[in-house]
């Protein structure tokens, strides 16, 4: 049953409470059996999950994953490769019924492009372990806040690359409606990439972005660069970088 798996279950103004935290020494946890605990609750639901010892039959995901769950908060932390990946096809089978789904926060798993996020509105990206994979759901995405902190910086330009792709024609960006995008402790990623996202975006039809803040570990920058943040009260630049 539910209850034996979880660390706490609390209701709180019609909104169920999932959390599970760091289990007791050689304890593990079937990932479909806890799944299919609560696929049909109907009131929302909010779940965090961290560093649970997930186990499961990877022939028998294809035959779980359909649900009446409404899902309104997901964090996910410090969780077995892959089971990050079974939970997100638990998402992505709310199809339509996902319009509540506000934030997703995924701390120390592995992310493999997952479809689901193209539902929700914030997203927080903490630690993602490789395959590593920021690219793959700008295409479809709609939401206006992205955070992301201390992700490879190969992956920070492919997915500056694919947000800032335009498809001719269709008047068309990818992730066209972000507005805040936050890069904290990612390293030397391309500056260039940054500034052409940033300026596609102003001669675009779709809003331009609202603000870009890079903190911590950050790219070098030139003389060029550094007037190009001065003209733009939008970016915001607190980091440890070369000029």
């Amino acid at each position: 049953m539910l209850m034996s798996h979880l660390h706490s279950l609390d209701m709180d103004l019609g909104t169920l409470h999932v959390t599970r935290s760091t289990p007791r020494e050689g304890e593990f946890i079937d990932l479909l059996t806890f799944i299919e605990d609560f696929i049909y609750v109907t009131c929302p639901l909010r779940l965090d999950l961290d560093s649970i010892p997930f186990v499961w039959d990877p022939e028998e995901v294809e035959e779980v994953i359909t649900t009446e769950a409404y899902l309104i908060d997901v964090t996910l932390r410090n969780l077995p490769e892959g089971a990050a990946d079974v939970i997100f096809r638990l998402l992505e089978s709310q199809d339509d019924d996902c319009d509540g789904l506000s934030t997703i926060t995924i701390s120390q798993c592995s992310l493999r492009a997952p479809n689901f996020l193209f539902v929700c509105e914030e997203i927080y990206l903490k630690d993602i372990e490789p395959p590593c994979d920021l690219a793959g759901f700008t295409s479809c995405w709609l939401g206006r806040l992205l955070d992301i902190e201390n992700c490879p910086e190969h992956a920070i330009d492919m997915m500056l690359d694919a947000m800032a792709q335009s498809y001719p024609g269709f008047d068309w960006f990818n992730a066209p409606s972000l507005e805040h995008l936050s890069i904290i402790n990612c390293g030397n990623f391309s500056i260039v990439k940054l500034r052409r996202l940033w300026e596609v975006r102003e001669i675009a039809s779709h809003p331009p972005l609202d603000t870009v803040s890079v903190i911590g570990s950050g790219p070098a920058l030139s003389l060029s660069d550094r007037q190009w943040i001065e003209e733009h009260p939008g970016l915001h630049f607190d980091c440890d970088t070369s000029y």
